[in-house]
């Protein structure tokens, strides 16, 4: 009799921790009898004031992006205030922004062969601060030019010397190449741009001051071209950032009317 009772109060022991194991396996279940994800429960954490972020797509140090791609930015958890996407030669792209502001996405096609930085800025639904910062590079076009720079870097030139760059591809739009050239000076000086056929035939502009430049002035060259379209499907590749200086001022007189 002992043992018989035993073993009856040993399996009524071993019941109600059955039951507290199929307890636990339900709980981790869901509703149709599949496992939350690791996606749903990130979602749900946000929805629940849990850390928000801000997610940029091509995402950070991407290399080789298509130029067809669209840049998407969202804030999870959030809304955006500020998106700023740019390189230094095509310049900034355009966008849209969804009807509760936690989506960007841009409308300005993407230039190959290019660096482009995204620079978000939003709020979390608690009203933290939220920021993201990333950078990506489009694949290189297929159709590209370059310009060959006068004067070279670190040399000192005359005070009648022009900033000259002579392409070796037609430029058809060059407005925009214009526009992402630029020449500096200390001190300042007023000058301008102006094109012209070289001895070859290639495109070339010419920056010149409007008075020659001083001696001791010191000159940079930026050429932001990386990008740039320069029409026809032809696109820059460069970035430089020329440095040179003017020497001292030498001046010969020629008397035309006398002779020797």
């Amino acid at each position: 009799m002992r043992q018989r009772l035993t073993a009856r109060l040993g399996r009524r022991t071993v019941q109600p921790l059955a039951l507290a194991s199929a307890a636990v396996v339900l709980a981790a279940c869901s509703t149709d009898g599949k496992a939350d994800s690791g996606a749903d429960m990130a979602a749900d954490d946000a929805k629940n004031g849990g850390p928000a972020a801000i997610v940029v797509e091509p995402g950070a140090d991407s290399e080789k992006v298509p130029v067809s791609r669209k840049v998407t930015v969202r804030a999870d958890g959030g809304s955006l205030t500020s998106v700023e996407v740019g390189s230094p030669g095509p310049g900034s792209l355009s966008g849209t922004w969804s009807k509760d502001k936690s989506v960007w996405t841009s409308t300005t096609p993407l230039a190959p062969g290019a660096t482009y930085t995204v620079k978000a800025r939003g709020k979390a639904s608690g009203g933290s601060a939220i920021g993201k910062t990333a950078s990506f590079t489009t694949e290189a076009a297929k159709n590209t030019f370059v310009g060959t720079y006068n004067p070279d870097k670190g040399t000192k030139v005359g005070v009648a010397m022009p900033v000259s760059i002579t392409f070796n591809k037609p430029i058809h739009d060059k407005a925009a190449v214009e526009r992402n050239l630029k020449v500096t000076a200390t001190p300042a000086v007023e000058g301008a741009w102006s094109w012209m056929k070289d001895r070859d035939g290639k495109d070339r502009v010419d920056y010149r001051p409007k008075e020659y430049w001083k001696p001791g002035t010191d000159v940079t060259l930026r050429m932001d071209l990386a990008g740039v379209n320069a029409g026809g499907g032809v696109y820059g590749t460069q970035q430089r950032v020329v440095n040179f200086r003017i020497g001292d001022a030498v001046t010969s007189t020629v008397d035309v009317v006398k002779k020797p």
